[in-house]
């Protein structure tokens, strides 16, 4: 099939040169690639400073990732029933220059745009592995969970950068969780199965994440190799207002819990939401109720043993 993507930009005796002209359509043509549609724009003027907005945070993410400028941040998981931490996940974030730091949802949707994220996800799997082996050697048996994107999957030698990095450090795969979500078993289908069976083998967890964003298909659970769910933080922030939606996490928490899978709530800001969501047996939660995203060396573990 043609598909067609038009930029439009005009002038009314402005001054603007041909070659500007040109310039400012091809930029709109762009922008509207960009959306994954077919469709005409016509050029903004705002067009051209979130192009320059991404042009200027692009340049920080390269710099970072030749010579530092990354950083890790821990936000703990713990056992709902008695507050004690059984892991965290991994948050990267950027600092640039000039001492600003940059949340994820800010720059890797641009990493992914701009071929920058297996350079990126490598470094926080060298990062996070590093400080579960720590863990490991303190006596800890918390885990740690990563994000992988679908570049990751589907281009990436995941299992083989692992496993190298394993052989290398003596860190222990089974205290890792990857987490991937209903997006990337969407485009990857046949690809992700293979590639996060061969995880499972290795001895790491696998879980879905942000669970209820996506395409919600419960044939997931059947089709792909998981062994973790994670309820989305927007479902937890609406069970208090919305009993609809009290009644969706009660249903999720006990299907998942009949298939055997480990069920972690995202997002939880309040202890009522503790409190309703040990009322459903939901075991694991994490959100700033528990603490804020930490780098390791702040984090309050309890050396004693974690529940399992």
């Amino acid at each position: 099939p043609i598909s067609m993507c038009f930029g439009v930009a005009t002038t009314l005796g402005s001054g603007v040169s041909a070659d500007e002209l040109l310039r400012r359509a091809d930029l709109t043509m762009y922008q509207v690639k960009a959306t994954g549609r077919d469709g005409v724009a016509l050029y903004d003027k705002a067009v051209d400073e979130q192009v320059q907005e991404n042009l200027t945070l692009l340049q920080h993410l390269q710099l970072a990732l030749r010579v530092g400028g990354l950083k890790l941040n821990y936000q703990p998981m713990v056992d709902l029933e008695s507050g004690l931490p059984i892991g965290a996940e991994a948050l990267v974030r950027l600092e640039t220059p000039d001492g600003e730091t940059i949340p994820p949802d800010a720059f890797v949707p641009l990493a992914e745009r701009t071929g920058q994220i297996l350079a990126l996800e490598r470094w926080v799997m060298r990062e996070g592995l590093d400080t579960l082996r720590r863990w490991q050697q303190q006596g800890l048996e918390h885990r740690l969970a990563i994000n992988v994107s679908p570049t990751h999957l589907e281009r990436g030698s995941l299992v083989e950068d692992l496993l190298s990095h394993r052989d290398r450090s003596g860190v222990d795969l089974r205290g890792l969780t990857v987490e991937v979500t209903e997006t990337v078993l969407l485009q990857l289908q046949d690809r992700a199965s293979t590639v996060l069976g061969r995880l499972r083998e290795a001895g790491v967890r696998i879980a879905l994440d942000d669970f209820g964003t996506g395409y919600s298909s419960l044939a997931w659970l059947s089709r792909i190799p998981i062994d973790e769910v994670k309820i989305d933080r927007s479902y937890i922030t609406q069970m208090v207002e919305d009993p609809r939606c009290l009644v969706l996490i009660r249903g999720f928490v006990g299907l998942f819990r009949e298939l055997g899978l480990r069920v972690v709530a995202e997002g939880i800001e309040t202890e009522h939401q503790r409190q309703l969501l040990l009322a459903m047996n939901c075991p694991i939660g994490q959100g700033w109720l528990f603490g804020k995203p930490l780098p390791s060396g702040k984090l309050p573990w309890n050396h004693a043993a974690p529940p399992r």
